[in-house]
């Protein structure tokens, strides 16, 4: 039986082995805090999503025609 391909660089894209290679030179303590540092910067940078039902609920509330001018008066003076 034939023993399964071991992928080459784990499917590292080419432009992302410069930082493949330089993550391997730091101490694994250091390699593991820069992960979790982007780790957190992503879960930061991640848009946020409305449920549905909240979305619904809001439908109504401010009604806008078109006009930004006219918009934004009727937004201000009531």
């Amino acid at each position: 039986m034939a023993q399964p391909k071991a992928p080459d660089d784990e499917g590292v894209p080419a432009g992302l082995q410069p930082l493949v290679e330089q993550l391997a030179t730091l101490h694994a303590a250091d390699r593991e805090r820069i992960v979790r540092a982007a780790r957190k910067v992503a879960h930061e940078q991640r848009r946020h999503s409305v449920k549905w039902s909240s979305l619904r609920a809001a439908c109504g509330v401010v009604r806008l025609g078109g006009d930004a001018v006219a918009d934004t008066q009727a937004l201000y003076d009531g």
